[in-house]
């Protein structure tokens, strides 16, 4: 019996590590963003994750377009906006400090919504942090 669970153990610890092996490739796959940021004319998930930083949760426009996945001139602004707002250098690029601000901005808002029992804010939130570090290394 004690060997079965050992053997178990194991088989979950190695398909733990198999996962995060694949996760970290698929981060590596997934960061197509211009030079480890994510900026004017991208377009894809990064975007749209920097997007719904910028609208949903800290409330600042993205443009008529909202969270399009297409980072034009409304997104820089918003981005600008954003940056000012958190004492960040503004260019209105997301790099790896405005990319690693925003991460922690929705973790924290992640834990509020938890103690909270915002099951809405929990989720989406929960979302966010599923799929944009993948998306982008800048949100590490």
């Amino acid at each position: 019996m004690i060997r079965r669970t050992i053997a178990r153990g194991t088989t979950i610890v190695t398909a733990v590590v198999a996962s995060l092996g694949l996760a970290t490739t698929v981060a590596l796959a997934g960061d197509n963003n211009h030079n480890g940021q994510v900026d004017y004319g991208d377009t894809g998930t990064a975007v749209w994750c920097a997007q719904h930083v910028v609208h949903s949760y800290a409330g600042i426009s993205v443009g008529s377009s909202g969270e399009d996945s297409d980072f034009g001139s409304a997104t820089r602004q918003g981005v600008r906006n954003y940056q000012s707002r958190n004492s960040l250098g503004i260019d209105g690029q997301v790099g790896p400090l405005t990319g690693h601000n925003m991460r922690e901005f929705v973790n924290q808002l992640h834990h509020q919504a938890i103690q909270d029992h915002d099951n809405a804010l929990v989720q989406d939130t929960l979302h966010w942090l599923n799929i944009c570090p993948s998306a982008a290394s800048v949100f590490n």
